[in-house]
């Protein structure tokens, strides 16, 4: 399958059929922290697939907040299937299983803490 820039998508007008979370990477002491703006996800609903030294998260923004009896004037935010797959710049080690991973939600933000094994 072949994958169209954002850029040229956007100019085609269909960029609302995407749904791309911006993700920030920390380094820690002991791993790392990916830091994923995913307003109206719960963690639940998100899987987390570790390959590697890459980390492939998916799921999907549901509209679940839409007034009744509305009809849509402007329509901004982007509500679909989601995956983001982020390679660390891991060398000689490997990040530990999903189960051991901690995840938070903040303000929107989903948290998620991932240890390098010794």
């Amino acid at each position: 399958m072949t994958r169209l820039p954002y850029v040229l998508l956007q100019a085609l007008g269909t960029h609302h059929d995407l749904f791309h979370p911006a993700v920030d990477v920390h380094r820690t002491p002991h791993g790392w922290v990916l830091k994923v703006e995913l307003a109206g996800v719960a963690p639940s609903e998100i899987d987390i697939v570790v390959e590697g030294n890459a980390v492939t998260l998916s799921g999907q923004r549901r509209d679940r907040h839409r007034p009744p009896d509305s009809s849509l004037h402007r329509l901004e935010i982007t509500y679909n299937h989601f995956e983001r797959r982020i390679e660390l710049p891991i060398q000689g080690s490997a990040l530990k299983a999903p189960a051991d991973f901690a995840i938070e939600a903040h303000d929107g933000m989903l948290l998620i803490t991932l240890e390098e094994l010794p």
